[in-house]
């Protein structure tokens, strides 16, 4: 509907917008994934009053990056948009109240899942999707202001919502030394979902940079069906990488730690392809009825949607990684798998493929991803360290 309402040009710079607010995570410096990882294992190791201190060093932490981001979003903001973009002061301000705000509702869900309140979470999210849809059509009708409006709305919505659902509502700490420790368990994790999310974005940069921001647009259409998608292995994940820490916590071996990760995969990899099919379908046909100026995608769509299915094979075994402490051999499967994506991207752009090379390049990075992480998922639980180094 927003690809319809706002045109190519515009919906390529909400693409990019969109982007940068799930990039702008980086700014917290990992407090929060580092307390996604600690507070089950201090669960399973049956000490709860450390998982509450840990809650709020990650509660003030996030403030803080939260902060920073936004001012950061501020001075960035401009660089995105064309000079056709109207009330581009208005647009940045609320580019960085959406900013803010997006990184308390990553908190909550990180709290939401630690503590096993999987049915909390879903509800945040539940509003959060129906007040997009009731929200956010309407202000359609005011352009890029209106998209942007909406994203901060209803996260400010399912943020004040969800709180009233916390079994424990975290405080204001400012414990220096217990936030240096989640920073050094939590930011290669985060950095690691920094270059997985770059990893699943690279491609609409290089299509900015190649090709152009009506392109982008075009392109866009593909960019929502890959963050639909991955919503499906995503989810999965949320459910078990909390269930990871908690087993390795109980002093879980490898092979208990393995199963659990492969459980993961096979579910993933099997609902990733069961959903690919309807969309590559709807998009094959729909797309040219219904949005006949986003032509252009229907093959990149179709092209990236293979690749999906495998990437969604491996995520699993990510989770198990972070689990375990070997985030710098999942960094390096990250930058790794980054590398081939823009490599062959370019390449194919270069080749004369235009936007179907730009597909053809993201997918060949996601089967080298998913290959890695197998191949380095059985190498850590050979190698399993006994206890995470921040939670000792």
């Amino acid at each position: 509907m927003a690809a319809s309402a706002l045109g190519p040009a515009l919906f390529g710079v909400w693409t990019l917008m969109a982007i940068v607010i799930n990039y702008a995570n980086v700014l917290t410096l990992g407090v929060a994934n580092g307390a996604g990882r600690d507070i089950p294992y201090l669960l399973g190791a049956g000490e709860p009053a450390r998982a509450h201190r840990i809650e709020d060093a990650a509660f003030t932490g996030t403030l803080a990056g939260a902060a920073v981001a936004a001012l950061l979003a501020l001075a960035v903001g401009p660089s995105l948009m064309p000079d056709a973009v109207t009330d581009q002061g208005l647009v940045v301000l609320l580019l960085a109240l959406a900013v803010f705000l997006q990184q308390l509702f990553l908190l909550q869900q990180i709290l939401f899942r630690s503590t096993f309140r999987f049915k909390q979470a879903s509800i945040q999210l539940a509003i959060l999707g129906i007040a997009v849809v009731v929200v956010g059509v309407p202000l359609l009708t005011l352009g890029l202001v209106g998209m942007i409006l909406a994203q901060a709305f209803t996260c400010a919505l399912s943020l004040v919502i969800a709180a009233r659902l916390l079994g424990r509502r975290p405080h204001l700490s400012v414990d220096l030394d217990l936030a240096r420790t989640l920073i050094s368990v939590g930011f290669p994790i985060m950095s690691a979902g920094l270059l997985f999310g770059i990893l699943t974005t690279a491609d609409r940069w290089v299509v900015a940079t190649l090709l152009g921001i009506v392109e982008v647009g075009y392109y866009g259409l593909v960019g929502v069906a890959i963050s639909g998608l991955l919503l499906l292995p995503t989810i999965l994940g949320q459910q078990f990488y909390p269930r990871m820490a908690f087993a390795f916590g109980q002093r879980a071996g490898g092979a208990a730690l393995y199963a659990l990760a492969r459980t993961q995969c096979i579910a993933a990899g099997a609902l990733t392809g069961a959903a690919v099919v309807p969309v590559a379908v709807a998009g094959w046909v729909g797309i040219p009825l219904v949005l006949p100026r986003y032509t252009p995608a229907v093959v990149p769509l179709v092209i990236v949607l293979l690749g999906l299915v495998v990437f969604a094979f491996g995520t699993g075994y990510g989770n198990l990684l972070n689990t375990v402490g070997a985030h710098r051999r999942y960094l390096g499967i990250q930058a790794v798998s980054l590398t081939v994506n823009v490599i062959s991207s370019v390449s194919f752009v270069r080749a004369g493929l235009g936007l179907p090379g730009v597909a053809l390049g993201t997918s060949v990075g996601m089967v080298v991803y998913s290959v890695l992480l197998q191949l380095s998922a059985r190498w850590a639980v050979r190698h399993l360290v006994p206890v995470p180094t921040g939670a000792s």
